[in-house]
């Protein structure tokens, strides 16, 4: 705990005016989204695209189980599961739209406690009447709390906690209605059911020891590292051929967890590292989130990514959670030593490319984007940091990287058996 609260000290002297943000709460006091220049029509509609991104996801149950005798009884804990969940699930939201909104570029504005008490007593058509002058003014009417950070990049950032959010707080989700003539009209063409995964798309495992000493037809391999201690998992996903589309829709796989063996880390190198092998389709593959517990975080806004064509040996990088940031190391040793000397893919090996700004499905139980600083951006992408919310002095800048050292040559794994997973894999997307 004291650990905790020492990288919020440290990250709130790194933001001179706005701290970094908790990605399981909504910020404190009266607030409203704000960005300069924009109008009430731009701050409305980015609302209900974030209300629909947040449609997919579901805050985890960590109440535990409920005992109660009889078929009356059961039925009882049925009924108050079910309210318990659709409580968890809105508190959810509401934390989720306000990730969404500042990673669209808004910034969060906290009222006067008084003149936020007021406004937040009117009703919908008069708070959206308060809101019509302040969304885009030139300066913000109160106090920013709250901008786009890269939160995602520092692994001290709370993501991996109950949501929590004051329902007497949200003025801008308040004034805004829940759906448009039009977006009621997409939603009734929208497909009411998403295809199913197949069996042959699901979830690649590493590549056992035995099978690394060619890159199979077809295919390309992803080596990726991961070190230190802690139990938390990393997703990588192909891209599909548009945000809402997955990629497995092809009937090849789509995605690989990476987590460390739970014997890992009763070893006494385990701060070395476990490399792991991938198999995978070519195409661009996404650092699609991370886990702990049963929280997932989806980087679903805004992801790093790198191309992967036929044949290649790509390395993802060494991680390493305990470290300030989620940067990985891209420096080759890992790599090279986890294939046989006579393979020749040790040598074949190069860095991956990322390039920030891969969109993709939202799942899990929070949404945000993730970047990693010194790499370019994808073209067209607008979120984050590349968001146009105009010149604030209140907008706060994205993290300084942190490169952690290169790893002492780590040990080459085979796929887990039953019960090594560090962690449950993750929703399917």
């Amino acid at each position: 705990m004291r650990a905790h609260w020492v990288a919020v000290l440290v990250a709130a002297l790194a933001t001179p005016v706005c701290a970094a943000g908790n990605l399981t709460r909504t910020s404190d006091g009266y607030t409203y989204f704000y960005k300069p220049g924009a109008d009430i029509t731009a701050h409305d509609a980015d609302v209900r695209a974030c209300r629909h991104l947040t449609d997919g996801l579901h805050q985890p149950d960590t109440d535990g189980p409920v005992y109660a005798p009889g078929l009356a009884g059961v039925l009882a804990v049925v009924i108050v599961k079910a309210a318990q969940a659709a409580v968890r699930d809105h508190t959810g939201r509401m934390v989720n739209v306000e990730n969404c909104m500042v990673v669209k570029g808004w910034q969060v504005v906290s009222l006067d406690p008084a003149e936020g008490a007021a406004v937040a007593g009117l009703d919908q058509k008069g708070k959206a009447a308060k809101l019509q002058d302040w969304v885009g003014a030139p300066t913000p009417h109160g106090t920013v709390v709250r901008s786009f950070a890269n939160d995602a990049l520092l692994t001290e950032t709370p993501m991996f906690e109950k949501a929590h959010h004051d329902s007497k707080t949200a003025i801008s989700t308040d004034a805004v209605l829940n759906e448009s003539p039009t977006d009621k009209k997409a939603s009734a063409a929208a497909p009411a059911d998403r295809p199913e995964m197949p069996r042959s798309a699901r979830p690649q495992k590493p590549l056992a020891v035995g099978s690394l000493g060619a890159v199979p037809t077809d295919q390309a391999l992803i080596v990726v590292n991961i070190r230190g201690v802690g139990v938390r998992t990393l997703e990588f996903e192909r891209e599909g051929k548009d945000a809402e589309t997955p990629a497995w829709v092809d009937g090849r796989p789509a995605g690989f967890v990476v987590a460390q063996p739970i014997k890992a880390f009763a070893s006494v190198g385990a701060t070395q590292g476990t490399t792991l092998v991938y198999a995978v389709p070519p195409g661009r593959w996404r650092l699609a989130g991370t886990s702990s517990s049963l929280f997932w975080v989806s980087f679903c806004m805004g992801a790093p990514a790198f191309d992967v064509a036929a044949g290649e040996v790509v390395y993802a990088g060494s991680f390493d959670p305990s470290a300030p940031t989620l940067t990985p190391d891209l420096t080759l040793d890992p790599a090279k030593a986890a294939f046989p000397s006579l393979s020749g893919l040790g040598d074949k090996v190069r860095a991956a490319s990322y390039v920030n700004g891969s969109r993709g499905q939202c799942a899990g139980a929070y949404l945000y984007s993730l970047e990693l600083p010194d790499h370019a951006f994808a073209d067209g992408y607008a979120f984050g940091s590349r968001a146009k919310s105009g010149t604030s002095p209140a907008a706060a800048p994205s993290p300084t990287a942190v490169t952690p050292a290169g790893p002492p040559p780590a040990t080459v794994v085979s796929a887990p058996g039953p019960g090594t997973a560090a962690s449950p894999p993750p929703p399917s997307h």
